[in-house]
């Protein structure tokens, strides 16, 4: 059996979570932005009439890229960083966050 090691005489897989995080923020702002380029293509033609045939040729491709709703943000009172709505801990500084029923005046 060979012993595999990366940078530092670390497994490969130690780098996985990592890559996967990055991948995972890269992917949530790429989703980002075509929530927002497919909102102003549907705004744009609808103000043309007699355009359902290119309407629904979008709605197509909506369902088809799976986009999903918008995720629930919030910003990181301490770094202003974005992060999901539900955290406790910030993903880019690690700050404690007051979790959402907390923050909301309802007792956890």
């Amino acid at each position: 059996m060979i012993a595999m090691s990366g940078p530092g005489g670390q497994p490969p897989a130690a780098k996985l979570p990592v890559e996967a995080l990055v991948r995972h923020r890269y992917d949530a702002h790429i989703r980002a932005r075509l929530r927002e380029t497919v909102t102003t293509i549907a705004q744009e033609i609808a103000r043309r009439p007699g355009q359902l045939g290119l309407l629904a040729a979008v709605a197509d491709l909506v369902e088809e890229l799976d986009l999903g709703p918008a995720p629930d943000l919030r910003e990181c009172p301490v770094c202003k960083g974005l992060g999901r709505g539900d955290a406790t801990r910030c993903s880019h500084c690690w700050t404690e966050l007051t979790p959402p029923a907390e923050r909301d005046g309802v007792p956890a």
